[in-house]
């Protein structure tokens, strides 16, 4: 469950984890006790005909965030528009940064293992909504299903997901 946002300055991405980021060496302000209602299927899906997401961030009461779709579902929610690019949530601040800066190193990928968990579904349908093409992959290795559920452990999710050989 989301539970913190911080603000990624270099990146201008507001970033939401389950994890306190102070945990992970994170030294800037930290909100806490926050909700994230974030349906990224729906947010992101762009059916033919219809226009390009705009993916827009609002805060629909003390430390509830929602992001909607279009800015005209924003205004009519009444949400106030928060500025900054939508990150997707993430378990830690670790995993965040790794993903969006660089390689992991050996405990970043046990941290990438756990989002992947099967335990830990919805976790693993945020990724695979944000990276489309990882979804692809993992169906045509048979690990997922064409609905973002895992048909096997995190381990094979892992090595599919950093193009690492198992063996």
């Amino acid at each position: 469950m989301i539970r913190f946002r911080v603000h990624d300055h270099w990146k201008s991405n507001l970033v939401f984890t389950e994890k306190d980021p102070r945990d992970d060496g994170f030294h800037g302000e930290v909100e806490e006790g926050v909700g994230l209602d974030y349906d990224m299927v729906a947010v992101h899906a762009k059916p033919d005909g219809e226009k390009t997401p705009e993916c827009v961030l609002g805060r629909t009461g003390p430390g509830k965030y929602k992001v909607f779709k279009y800015r005209g579902e924003l205004q009519q929610a009444r949400a106030v528009p928060v500025p900054g690019n939508v990150a997707p949530p993430y378990y830690s601040w670790l995993v965040y940064v790794k993903i969006a800066y660089g390689e992991l190193t050996e405990d970043q990928k046990k941290l990438l293992l756990r989002m992947g968990n099967p335990e830990n579904g919805s976790q693993f349908r945020l990724l695979i909504a944000q990276f489309p093409h990882v979804h692809a992959q993992l169906v045509k290795k048979g690990l997922a299903d064409g609905d973002g559920n895992l048909k096997d452990d995190g381990e094979q999710l892992f090595w599919a997901l950093t193009g690492e050989d198992a063996s």
